[in-house]
């Protein structure tokens, strides 16, 4: 996977720009390079206004992104049709979809009815 996706879904992970250039450390980077990268493709981010929504549609996709597999999890608002979170990740479990979950619900001020697929790994 190219490093400049691999250093935003490190910091999307939570890692710092240190330990991000410590994980990359296979491809020479400085700790301002990957903050420059974060920065470039933060811009790429969905933002959202938090706001009541009725029923939200969660799917994740097995994508293959330069010889390795992710997964893509997606959440859109049914009624306005609106992209409300994008996430992206090695593994596909449990742990995987309760983060994107909580990570959707910050677009929300209520609990709205949330529509998934029969898969394990959404509770």
């Amino acid at each position: 996977m190219h490093a400049k996706v691999r250093a935003v879904l490190l910091y999307m992970a939570g890692l710092s720009y240190r330990d991000i250039t410590y994980a990359l450390r296979v491809v020479p980077c400085s700790n301002e390079a990957v903050r420059l990268w974060v920065k470039k493709l933060e811009q790429v981010a969905v933002k959202v206004e938090a706001k009541p929504k009725r029923m939200i549609a969660v799917e994740e996709a097995k994508i293959k992104a330069d010889g390795e597999w992710c997964y893509v999890w997606a959440a859109i608002d049914v009624d306005a049709r609106e992209l409300l979170a994008v996430w992206v990740s090695w593994q596909r479990s449990i742990l995987h979809a309760e983060a994107f979950l909580k990570r959707m619900l910050q677009t929300c001020t209520n609990k709205p009815v949330i529509i998934v697929d029969k898969g394990p790994w959404v509770p």
